[in-house]
């Protein structure tokens, strides 16, 4: 290789990392700047697979990074905040989102010589995160990672034009299996499909390589995408994994229809006369047309490949621990949205011991397991630090820690004093409260089934009052009952004791609704 050769080799990998950096700057900044807003919006728009994979579409385009969405969806699923069947929306929608980079840069990277314009907005970026509040700091980051974008492409293009065309079309292969599995690999290393488009448009655009090999080469970068989704699920929960690969089945799917499509497509393009005209721009719309082609093709049949994933990744069971993930410390809505997914499951298995020690519909559960379950809940808070100025965040934070302290309480009455719900199931005196509480208890069991029910709460609290009064009356006709010598003291202890017994769980049942309640409203805000 000459000196020129390889200074020419050298300019092309500046260039490439240059486009690399500015779509990391811009996609960090733009995460800062509207990640909230976006993550909100994902999880309120997101009703159907449709409304989804528009909202993954539009985040996707947005934020610029399809792995960015996709790792918000397999988290948000995880954290409960989602349910599988919307989150493969936002999957299938990434997809058509990451198409966007490629239009900018045939539409404008290669018609418009941008690289010397935008170079003084990096200054003009840089100074306002120097000297601006922060929240414009991060404009301006969105700025210079823009003009970093164009600068790296056209530093790219420069280099890969002093390229001998004739060397490189013989050294790349022409097997399509083999330049799919090139742009898989691409893709891996430089970890964003973008910058391999990017890479391909300007390679094509200069030349070096055919229309033929630059399609199978999209179409491996778009599988290799799947990368990071894939590395999101390593040591995820069983829904997090579930979600994670229904993101690579859904690219290999596309993947592989777009690798049949190709020769038909090349024949179209060959009887309309533009193969030659605009290479680029016919390659972004091929790369557009068969995500737009696999999205439309699959939305139908979400609900069949929901149930495939379910076939494919079972459920083990449900150990509530395995839904809260350290990665998600990082990101303080979604690591509140996970304990409060853990809290509603741990109250949900408490309350079905109860029911059972009732005398109710529930069934006994593995009380050491539901507290495990709380321990580790409560550790995973003890390593989220917020600021009380932190909006939404910090009364979420505080409620979620009173919710999980009433729990942990309640399992203490349920380990503790399982005699109290026997004396208070068997006692004439005490069988009326008891019987309501334990109604009370298996109406909240069937509520998981459907939306939540807001009278829960007034009910829960209606019902704590109505036992306080009641067993403060019963509390004093059993200790006159002991004055009088109509109960032996052993006896009457019991029955005290099965009275506070009943007082103390409706009324950490009343707490732990109503804080699991308000984290619910303070994350709707957040």
């Amino acid at each position: 290789m000459t000196g020129e050769a390889l200074l020419a080799v050298i300019q092309a990998l500046g260039g490439l990392g240059l486009f690399l950096l500015g779509m990391q700057v811009m996609t960090d900044a733009l995460k800062a700047l509207g990640g909230p807003a976006m993550r909100r919006a994902l999880m309120r728009y997101t009703q159907t697979p449709a409304s989804g994979a528009l909202a993954g579409c539009l985040s996707t385009a947005l934020l610029q990074s399809s792995s960015a969405t996709t790792v918000a969806a397999v988290g948000f699923v995880g954290a409960g905040l989602l349910s599988f069947s919307h989150a493969l929306g936002i999957i299938f929608g990434a997809n058509l989102g990451t198409t966007l980079t490629g239009w900018l840069v045939a539409l404008v990277g290669f018609r418009f010589k941008l690289t010397l314009v935008l170079m003084p907005l990096c200054l003009v970026g840089v100074l306002l995160k120097l000297f601006a509040t922060p929240r414009v700091g991060q404009f301006g980051l969105v700025l210079s990672g823009f003009a970093l974008i164009f600068v790296g492409l056209g530093t790219l293009q420069a280099g890969m034009g002093h390229w001998d065309p004739k060397l490189a079309l013989l050294t790349l292969s022409d097997s399509r299996i083999i330049l799919v599995c090139l742009g898989i690999v691409f893709t891996l290393i430089t970890q964003s499909s973008s910058a391999g488009v990017a890479t391909t448009l300007t390679a094509l655009h200069a030349g070096l390589i055919s229309l033929d090999q630059g399609l199978a080469l999209v179409v491996g970068m778009d599988i290799g995408t799947t990368a990071t989704a894939a590395l999101a699920t390593i040591g995820g929960s069983t829904s997090v994994r579930r979600t994670g690969f229904s993101h690579v089945i859904f690219n290999l799917f596309t993947g592989g229809g777009a690798l049949l499509l190709i020769t038909p497509y090349l024949w179209l393009c060959d009887r309309l006369g533009v193969t030659t005209t605009d290479p680029e721009l016919l390659l972004v719309a091929f790369h557009s047309l068969f995500n737009l082609a696999g999205v439309l093709l699959i939305l139908p049949c979400t609900p069949l490949f929901s149930r495939l994933m379910f076939r494919l990744i079972p459920d083990p069971g449900p150990d509530t621990s395995q839904a809260l993930e350290p990665a998600w410390l990082s990101d303080p809505p979604l690591a509140l949205g996970g304990v409060l997914h853990a809290s509603r499951q741990q109250a949900a298995g408490l309350c079905s011991h109860l029911s059972a020690l009732l005398g109710g519909a529930g069934r006994r559960q593995d009380l050491q397991a539901i507290k495990l379950q709380l321990l580790q809940s409560q550790d995973f808070l003890d390593h989220l630090h917020l600021q009380p100025a932190e909006t939404g965040q910090w009364p979420a934070l505080l409620a979620l820690l009173a919710a999980q302290d009433h729990l942990y309480r309640l399992l203490e009455r349920c380990e503790e004093e399982e005699e109290r719900a026997l004396t208070a199931r068997s006692s004439l005196s005490l069988k009326r409260e008891a019987r309501q509480l334990s109604e009370f208890i298996d109406d909240l069991l069937l509520a998981r089934s459907r939306e939540p029910d807001p009278s829960q709460i007034g009910r829960a609290c209606s019902l704590r009052g109505d036992l306080q009064t009641a067993t403060a009356e019963l509390r004093l006709a059993v200790m006159g009952r002991i004055g009088q010598g109509d109960l032996d003291r052993q006896a009457g202890t019991q029955r005290l004791e099965a009275i506070r017994w009943l007082e103390r769980v409706s009324n950490h049942l009343c707490a732990v609704l109503s804080h699991l309640d308000d984290a619910r409203e303070q994350l709707g805000q957040a």
